[in-house]
């Protein structure tokens, strides 16, 4: 580039919001929610709530803080974020959320079925065989029963060869110890015919 060419201009974003910061929670009585959310303060309730029962995808963080009431109207974009994180990863909206997702996919689950029954319904649809299995395995599980039958013995054999007698000899006199007795204290003769096979 040459001295004299002009500076580019600055671009600038000009992004509409994705979401309006309308209010779309329904805010249930106090006294109906689990004790994370009572634990909450009455903006981190809404603001779960906007979070959880709002739209999903780029934007949704922001969104359900604005809609929770928090910022202020001339708040920029990257203002609002840096609040929305802060609010999200606080430990008691971190609960509250924990205490209502199990709830959420409790809930989305009958959804799901309503869904694979349309799906079973339909012969036309490419999915029918396996939503139909999907449901005959879910609603009458195949049941196996496996019998384990443990047989233990307290008798261990251990076949000696003059060579590991020898070195055990050679280790106990080392050790100071009398090798004749340490060998008849571990050790019990076995006669040829009660040998087991190799």
């Amino acid at each position: 580039m040459t001295g004299d060419s002009p500076a580019k201009p600055k671009r600038t974003y000009n992004r509409r919001r994705k979401y309006s910061s309308e209010r779309l929670a329904r805010m249930p009585a106090v006294a109906d929610m689990g004790p994370a959310m009572q634990a909450l303060t009455e903006q981190q309730r809404r603001f779960v709530l906007e979070l959880h029962q709002g739209p999903v995808g780029y934007g949704s963080i922001v969104r359900a803080a604005r809609a929770a009431g928090c910022g202020t109207p001339t708040s920029t974009d990257n203002a609002m974020k840096v609040l929305a994180h802060q609010i999200l990863y606080h430990p008691k909206v971190q609960a509250a959320l924990h205490e209502l997702g199990p709830k959420a996919i409790r809930a989305a689950a009958w959804l799901s079925i309503r869904n694979l029954e349309r799906i079973a319904s339909d012969p036309r649809h490419p999915d029918h065989y396996k939503a139909n299995v999907t449901l005959l395995n879910h609603g009458f599980p195949a049941t196996t029963e496996h019998t384990v039958k443990v047989e233990r013995t307290d008798v261990q054999v251990m076949v000696a060869s003059e060579e590991v007698l020898e070195r055990i000899r050679q280790l106990a006199r080392q050790a100071g110890l009398d090798p004749v007795k340490q060998i008849e204290l571990i050790a019990t003769e076995v006669k040829d015919d009660e040998q087991p096979a190799a």
